[in-house]
């Protein structure tokens, strides 16, 4: 059948066997196309705004190219608009990565790639505020290529799904803008500091070649040869700390270099507490990862995402790594961990002690 730049506005193919048509650059505003069978069709430039594509057959081979759509209804009649927000539209090349929408989900587009930090951070707090008994979950996670993701929500039926959608975007977007000039900050931070380090280097070079001052350090270092340092008490963060025996003069460790570091030698229970929770959620991730693949970036979001819902619903391990976290603090949390979705993981559970 060729259907080639037809008007076909209005029109009803309800149950239609429209395999194979020609249907390039055909104006289908507001068409009813449910149940329509669509295999192996072309609809290259074609027009569905306002189309009700309800159980309509496409496949793989149905051709979606250019298609000029704002917005269509997945029910008969006009129900389940999408975009579920009336005052938005699909973007262009959106509604092809919507093609095989299910229903009762939300779909969130991301054209320009995912934070997925930010992502499950937002995804947490809006099921910790949902009011109802099904929880919202991640459905699907769809890479399209040239870094655009759809994941897909499956949400409750008593949820308003625009509501969900605008909610969505009033907290991701906020929290992204807030990431990016954290960036830009610790970008004019690194700057300034490249300077500072250029100075000391510069600085350092004419130490070196002081022979004069070089001279006085190699006798005052001949003086003090029987100079001896108590380490039993020691601790080591990177840097070093030690106390003089003699004459309470030396080396006293105030220009100590190196980082911070927790000292478990007085607390032995955190770090035994911080060694089991890691230990378990170890176990947890390598049970999802025999169903996921976390060599790719999709992969290791729907391991992390199944593994934070795990621990929000097992309150006594939910606990136990809060108290890690507040004990042990999210670096020592991500290193025990030692696993590639480890940063996004924690970045989720300290969003349960910030709220």
């Amino acid at each position: 059948m060729n259907f080639k730049a037809a008007n076909l506005q209005d029109a009803s193919f309800i149950g239609t066997d429209l395999n194979r048509a020609n249907l390039q650059n055909a104006n289908l505003s507001r068409a009813r196309l449910v149940q329509t069978l669509l295999e192996g069709a072309d609809l290259t430039r074609a027009t569905l705004t306002g189309a009700c594509v309800e159980d309509w057959g496409i496949s793989n081979t149905t051709q979606l190219i250019e298609i000029d759509c704002n917005y269509i209804f997945l029910k008969y009649p006009e129900r389940e608009r999408r975009p579920a927000d009336p005052d938005k539209n699909f973007e262009r090349g959106e509604f092809a990565k919507l093609a095989q929408k299910i229903p009762n989900t939300v779909d969130l587009i991301f054209k320009d790639g995912i934070d997925w930090e930010t992502f499950l951070k937002t995804f947490q707090e809006l099921r910790v505020e949902s009011d109802t008994e099904e929880l919202p979950v991640i459905q699907t996670i769809e890479n399209k290529g040239d870094g655009a993701f759809v994941i897909r929500v499956k949400v409750s039926e008593k949820i308003d799904e625009a509501e969900y959608e605008r909610k969505f975007w009033q907290k991701y977007k906020p929290m992204l803008d807030s990431k990016d000039k954290e960036i830009e900050l610790l970008s004019e931070q690194k700057n300034f500091y490249s300077e500072e380090i250029k100075n000391i280097r510069e600085e350092r070079n004419w130490i070196r070649k002081d022979n004069t001052r070089l001279i006085g350090v190699v006798e005052t270092m001949a003086e003090k040869e029987g100079t001896k340092f108590d380490l039993r008490s020691a601790t080591f963060g990177g840097g070093f700390s030690g106390r003089d025996q003699i004459g309470g003069g030396g080396f006293a460790g105030r220009d100590q270099i190196g980082g911070t570091f927790n000292d478990y030698s007085t607390n032995p229970e955190a770090k035994q507490n911080l060694v089991e929770v890691a230990q378990e959620i170890q176990q947890l991730l390598k049970q999802l990862e025999q169903s996921n693949s976390t060599e790719t970036t999709v992969g290791q979001m729907a391991v992390a995402a199944q593994a934070i819902e795990i621990v929000e619903n097992n309150p006594t391990l939910k606990q136990r790594v809060i108290g890690v976290l507040r004990s042990a603090g999210t670096e020592a949390f991500k290193e025990a961990l030692d696993n590639p979705v480890a940063n996004v993981l924690v970045a989720a559970f300290q969003g349960w002690i910030e709220r």
